[in-house]
């Protein structure tokens, strides 16, 4: 499933994680953590595909596996947690304003940046083709 996956066939990938997922669970049972992960790589899936309803259902079950077995602060814990806010309506839009946020303010850190570097350049070397030192109150 994961190679599919990377490959960009995902529907094909769904099948493969499906047919794990069946196998996995009649030999290991639904509390195990290669159950959890193979819903976690299904629930990735879902989210390229926008099945949302879908990705955050698997993300929030595998969140309850690892937190079962390796413990609440487990980052594979956290991390499947995180996705399955994340994927819901409201975390997506926070996403994306966080993303905004960021975009916005890198935009300005560099016009500020360009125009601090234009107005020392311009001085330094307006002073420099006159032969005068840096001023003292720079």
């Amino acid at each position: 499933g994961v190679v599919l996956e990377m490959q960009g066939y995902y529907k094909k990938a769904l099948e493969y994680y499906q047919k794990d997922l069946e196998i996995s669970r009649k030999h290991l049972g639904d509390d195990h953590v290669h159950v959890a992960t193979t819903q976690y790589n299904m629930a990735n899936v879902h989210v390229i595909m926008m099945n949302t309803e879908e990705a955050r259902r698997l993300f929030w079950r595998c969140a309850e596996v690892y937190e079962q077995v390796y413990g609440a602060q487990h980052s594979n814990t956290v991390n499947a947690q995180i996705k399955a806010c994340v994927v819901s309506p409201f975390g997506l839009v926070v996403v994306v304003v966080l993303a905004l946020i960021i975009v916005v303010s890198l935009y300005f850190i560099i016009i500020v940046t360009y125009s601090l570097l234009s107005w020392f350049g311009g001085r330094v070397c307006s002073w420099a083709r006159l032969g005068v030192d840096w001023p003292a109150e720079l």
